[in-house]
């Protein structure tokens, strides 16, 4: 295989970027096997997964390394409207707390510029400001959630079992969950590609069920 044969210039945050459409973890056909996924991961499914997780690296850089920083600000709800209007008008991002808002509310477009997101943003902020969170959520909750819709989108099962499943009926002991846990392929998918995890565990999985739950409300 030679290098950069699964690389694709397509847009991640509205900018242009190299994307690896490889399989992020093991391969492509490991997940669509019949004991994960058990169906066919599309080209465009590939892509957007892709998208995602170039997307999850990008903000996980600035979020830490704004968060190292003493002078990083809280917009209100004002500045938010001025900066996105700025955003739109520009094509780029103006600042690094605007950047981190844009991108938070809008993982689901993933293919969209940065005007397109911010004119979209600035649409839904102005009809429902209660909506939105104002502080940076942490990247590795925002893009389990944001894979969430994903797959769901592209029509993939994406279960996420049973607290029964997970505890059994009599009731697993601290040290049985932390040992081993039945473990869904998304569970799988996120706790590997995300999470960056080497081992499941009832608790690890009763997380991810607790991410996801406003996702389908």
């Amino acid at each position: 295989m030679t290098r950069g044969s699964h690389r694709k210039d397509l847009p991640t945050s509205g900018q242009a970027a190299w994307i690896n459409d490889a399989c992020p973890v093991e391969t492509w056909e490991y997940w669509e096997s019949e004991k994960r996924f058990g169906i066919a991961f599309s080209p465009p499914l590939r892509t957007d997964i892709s998208v995602v997780l170039a997307d999850f690296q990008s903000y996980s850089a600035a979020y830490k390394q704004r968060a190292a920083s003493s002078e990083h600000a809280r917009l209100d709800a004002k500045q938010i409207k001025r900066k996105l209007k700025a955003v739109i008008k520009s094509g780029d991002y103006q600042s690094a707390e605007i950047q981190d808002f844009i991108e938070i509310h809008s993982t689901e477009l993933l293919h969209a510029t940065v005007g397109e997101r911010a004119a979209y943003i600035l649409k839904e902020f102005t009809a429902a400001p209660d909506d939105f969170l104002m502080d940076r959520p942490m990247p590795k909750q925002v893009y389990t959630r944001a894979l969430y819709k994903i797959l769901t989108h592209h029509g993939i099962n994406v279960s996420l079992g049973s607290a029964g499943t997970l505890y059994g009926k009599g009731g697993m002991s601290p040290e049985a969950r932390a040992k081993a846990a039945p473990e869904t392929p998304f569970v799988e998918f996120v706790r590997r590609c995300v999470w960056q995890v080497d081992h499941s565990s009832a608790r690890f999985c009763g997380r991810i069920q607790g991410l996801i739950k406003t996702c389908d409300a």
